[in-house]
């Protein structure tokens, strides 16, 4: 009764770039062939290149985007700075890839954690990272995502 068609999928931080993988054509038929997310939201990915050893490589953002992809970024975020994602996705999107993007200026990475708003640390770079919950800027994503996801789907 759920129509494949119809469904999206939404990530965070880490579940983002895994957003940003089923966003892909060759990476998500490599990975789960088969019936992929209609549209997908990713907030605050990383869009850097993944380096598990010295022979393999990942990069987060593929040329061949073909599912409509928003990417929602925080101007203060020290964790995954948006200018790696605009970089990427900026030609992609001006070459017709189905990208958005929205950069909320002040927002840091996790805009929308209350329960960690004012948590400090060093990420794996050594940068500091700060987290600042920002209830507008929560809200605003919401809204953003939903009628993305509306306009994605198109009339039923």
């Amino acid at each position: 009764y759920v129509d494949p068609k119809r469904v999206a999928a939404a990530g965070y931080s880490w579940g983002a770039m895994a957003g940003l993988f089923a966003s892909s054509r060759s990476i998500a038929n490599t990975l789960v062939p088969g019936e992929r997310p209609a549209a997908v939201v990713s907030f605050y990915p990383g869009c850097f290149t993944l380096r598990p050893n010295a022979t393999y490589s990942y990069e987060l953002v593929r040329e061949d985007i073909d599912r409509p992809l928003l990417v929602l970024m925080g101007g203060e975020d020290t964790e995954t700075p948006p200018k790696d994602c605009q970089d990427k996705l900026g030609p992609l999107q001006a070459a017709g890839a189905p990208v958005e993007m929205h950069l909320y200026s002040a927002a840091t990475h996790c805009w929308d954690c209350r329960t960690l708003d004012g948590f400090r640390k060093k990420d794996f770079r050594g940068t500091d990272v700060v987290y600042r919950f920002d209830r507008e800027v929560t809200d605003d994503s919401a809204r953003r995502m939903f009628e993305f996801i509306e306009r994605s789907f198109g009339k039923p």
